[in-house]
């Protein structure tokens, strides 16, 4: 791991990517593609203690049984957000130093919100890429 493509282009000022892409890239490209750009995800917000909350999505490698939750922390958004709503999330990562006894896989990296839009949840509420890992 840690060799990923170039980021897609921005669309209207954010370069668009599912949650787990997100997740990867922030964890495991040794680029480090992620700093500096703004970037928009979509997701459901779930419960977090890291001083804001989680937006996750689930990540279906064959079947909905399969399916691995994957999430991020968001900072930087004042609104108070409900659990399950849906929302889509622009901002930029907040690379944090590597942890030499903590595994990838049990850190969740975060996203400094700058835009926060409520939306409806989408027809298809699973991811089906599993980018990165």
């Amino acid at each position: 791991m840690g060799t990923f493509p170039p980021l897609a282009d921005p669309v209207d000022g954010a370069v668009p990517m599912t949650v787990s892409e997100f997740v990867g890239r922030a964890l495991y490209d040794q680029r480090r593609s992620l700093a500096g750009a703004r970037v928009r995800v979509l997701g459901f917000v779930t419960p977090g203690d890291e001083g804001g909350y989680r937006l996750a999505r689930f990540n279906v490698f064959c079947c909905a049984a399969d399916a691995e939750a994957y999430e991020l922390v968001v900072r930087g958004d004042a609104g108070r957000r409900q659990a399950d709503q849906w929302l889509l999330v622009e901002g930029h990562w907040l690379p944090e130093p590597p942890l030499a006894r903590v595994a990838p896989s049990s850190r969740r990296p975060v996203l400094v919100a700058e835009a926060v839009t409520p939306v409806r949840p989408p027809t298809d509420r699973y991811e089906h890429s599993l980018y990165g890992l």
